[in-house]
């Protein structure tokens, strides 16, 4: 999960879960041990999660931001189609139709 840097415009460096934590825990000149406890969880799993051995979950990371003062704002946003590619359904649709003209071709031979 990507996510933007705090007070940082929306679109610039996105983040991992873990760095926007570390960043909020250093700005607020919180041990990763005061966060645990703020936040009810163990220093070691803060330590994980900022080291990026693991990802909290969405409400994990609400929850310690809380503690921070911080809230969490995600944004879905759709997502770009490379060029020459296509992307999800529209690509099961034209398996679909190539298929159907393959079967037309060979049932008209």
């Amino acid at each position: 999960m990507a996510l933007c840097p705090l007070g940082h415009t929306p679109g610039l460096m996105p983040q991992t879960a873990g760095e926007v934590l570390r960043d909020a825990r250093r700005r607020k000149k919180v041990t990763q041990q005061e966060l645990a406890d703020l936040a009810g969880t163990t220093q070691t799993s803060i330590a994980r999660w900022e080291g990026e051995a693991r990802s909290p979950t969405v409400r994990q990371l609400a929850t310690l931001l809380d503690a921070l003062g911080y809230d969490l704002e995600l944004r879905a946003k759709p997502a770009t189609q490379r060029e020459g590619q296509t992307r999800g359904f529209s690509k099961l649709l034209d398996g679909g139709q190539a298929m159907q003209r393959g079967r037309r071709s060979k049932k008209s031979r």
